[in-house]
């Protein structure tokens, strides 16, 4: 009795062994995908970084762009402000030399006139 009850806890245990083995393996094959699928995610979190690095790259350049432009728009605006004094400067002119003009052709006209 006692060596039939032992061959049945020998037999059990044997199965126990046998289901601990393959879970084993089960779990060995499942810490496998897992450390690919890391990783992956490793480089996927690489090339991600390396992405906004070079966005920031490309921020800064048009960064710089942005205050080459604004700076030549100044300088437009600047020139823009100069040109239109002068031409204000030259209207006034103008009118005062047709002003003279025109007074002395009044002058003239009567003297022509006689």
């Amino acid at each position: 009795l006692e060596l039939s009850r032992l061959w049945d806890l020998l037999e059990d245990c044997s199965g126990r062994r046998h289901w601990m083995q393959e879970h084993l393996r089960s779990l060995t094959a499942e810490v496998a995908c897992l450390e690919q699928e890391e990783s992956a995610a490793t480089r996927e979190e690489w090339r991600l970084s390396e992405e906004e690095r070079c966005v920031a790259l490309e921020v800064e350049v048009l960064q710089r762009d942005v205050e080459s432009l604004t700076a030549r728009l100044q300088g437009v605006r600047d020139d823009t402000s100069t040109l239109a004094a002068r031409n204000c400067a030259l209207s006034e002119g103008m009118n005062v030399l047709c002003y003279d003009l025109t007074r002395q052709w009044e002058f003239r006209i009567p003297q022509l006139a006689e």
